[in-house]
């Protein structure tokens, strides 16, 4: 993706800083109207933000509007889809140019230019994972397992990620590395703090919510899926290092 920006040791940098900080304000002022707008104990994990948009317009008098911010809500939320989806396909799309997986996913529609074979990979596996999570569930379990599966496979990667800054750190710096402020010091504390924080977030997961009614089936779902995807991983590294 470094050739589709321009000057990307210049924005690259400049922009994971206004994101974090947009993004970092996003979720605590989010947070925070929520917790204004409704009592602690009556947030949902489910409807908890639509409950509480629903309470707002109804003190101001715009109850009727309701239905009209959850169709928005849910818009969202199919928006947000389509945007993983086109970018998780990137993923097989160059692993089948490059041959790491078969050259089929390297493949575009030749009437929408887009990687299909890639998308209904990762489209296939995005529901059998979401129908496997409904099993032995209630709605609000598997939503929970889900985001928690979620977490877990998500922050994996960047173990390596801050195990890889804290070994930049350690060694001599390559040429042409963007510095991180503080020098070496700087470096290995980042990337620490970094590595403990995404470790604790990833330990808390895998312990099922106190309301799970049957926590076997959650930790055969969380450990069963995580390994099935990891050693995917590791067989399409074992594929790429024979070519």
């Amino acid at each position: 993706m470094v050739g589709e920006i321009i000057e990307p040791r210049k924005n690259v940098p400049r922009a994971i800083f206004i994101s974090g900080v947009i993004i970092t304000l996003i979720y605590v002022l989010g947070t925070a109207a929520l917790l204004i707008a409704l009592p602690q104990q009556e947030i949902g994990i489910l409807s908890g933000v639509g409950r509480a948009i629903a309470a707002v317009q109804d003190k101001m008098g715009f109850g009727l509007l309701a239905g009209a911010s959850a169709f928005l809500i849910a818009l969202g939320g199919m928006g947000g889809v389509s945007s993983w989806l086109a970018g998780s396909s990137r993923i097989p799309y160059v692993a089948g140019i490059d041959r790491y997986l078969p050259t089929a996913f390297g493949k575009v529609h030749p009437r929408f230019g887009s990687p299909h074979i890639a998308l209904l990979l990762t489209g296939g596996i995005s529901s059998l994972v979401i129908l496997l999570g409904f099993v032995g569930s209630s709605v609000k379990e598997a939503y929970e397992e889900l985001a928690l599966f979620t977490t877990i496979v998500y922050f994996i990667p960047y173990l390596y990620l801050f195990a890889s800054l804290i070994k930049l750190g350690v060694g001599s710096t390559p040429p042409g590395v963007i510095p991180i402020p503080g020098g070496r010091a700087g470096t290995i504390a980042v990337g620490t703090v970094g590595f403990l924080t995404t470790a604790v977030a990833i330990v808390f997961a895998l312990f099922p919510p106190p309301d799970t009614t049957r926590p076997l089936v959650y930790e055969a779902k969380i450990l069963g899926g995580c390994a099935l995807l990891l050693g995917c991983g590791w067989l399409l590294y074992r594929r790429g290092r024979r070519i």
